[in-house]
């Protein structure tokens, strides 16, 4: 409400969303839990939207967006300890979520807002979801083929390609893989925004513990 009692335009809050997305204060990398959920799914529906708008038609950006970018689809990951976000003063800018599927470490989200990213916070959320692998020889990621943005983020990190999975005339899932013996590159200024991009993104799943976008 504003202080003559109106109600505050939905383009001022959206504004006022936008600022607080863009604000240079510190940003928090921590284990999610239930109060976050609203913001994990506002996260991922805007990143995910922008990023695979010339991927996919408009009918089936907004179908996968109701299919897993719904509260119901990420308070299961929450709920078991599987999301890593990225808190800046209150307000989520980023998220992660991982499993275990045929026995290996699979990262299945890394999605930065828009308008928060090209700050590295892609690249923390990665390291903070691989610093739970403990047990495991490698990691694991997937994204669309032709989600070049996805793939320059996976060999900035480190990720070779480990696969491909045909998807009935949709575009190919690729699998990254990057073994935890090998030392990560460094990732320099003019690489940042490298690491603030989706890099997980398939629109199906199939097994529990399988939180693919």
């Amino acid at each position: 409400m504003t202080a003559a009692g109106r109600t505050t335009p939905p383009t001022a809050r959206r504004a006022d969303v936008r600022s607080r997305l863009r604000s240079t204060g510190p940003v928090v990398i921590r284990p999610a839990d239930g109060d976050d959920l609203e913001g994990v799914v506002a996260v991922g529906r805007a990143a995910w939207r922008e990023t695979h708008a010339t991927l996919y038609s408009p009918e089936l950006i907004e179908l996968f967006l109701d299919k897993w970018w719904t509260a119901g689809a990420n308070a299961p990951a929450i709920r078991s300890g599987r999301t890593i976000v990225a808190d800046r003063d209150g307000e989520i800018v980023g998220m992660a979520s991982y499993g275990v599927t045929d026995g290996r470490f699979v990262v299945w989200k890394v999605y930065v807002h828009p308008d928060a990213q090209c700050s590295g916070i892609g690249g923390r959320l990665l390291e903070a979801v691989e610093e739970r692998a403990a047990g495991h020889d490698a990691v694991y990621l997937t994204f669309t083929d032709g989600n070049t943005r996805a793939e320059s983020f996976a060999r900035t990190r480190g990720f070779v390609h480990d696969g491909r999975e045909q998807q009935n005339g949709l575009p190919d899932v690729l699998w990254m893989r990057r073994g935890l013996g090998e030392a990560a590159p460094e990732v320099s200024a003019t690489d940042v925004s490298a690491t603030d991009v989706p890099a997980t993104d398939v629109p199906s799943a199939t097994e529990d513990g399988d939180d693919r976008p």
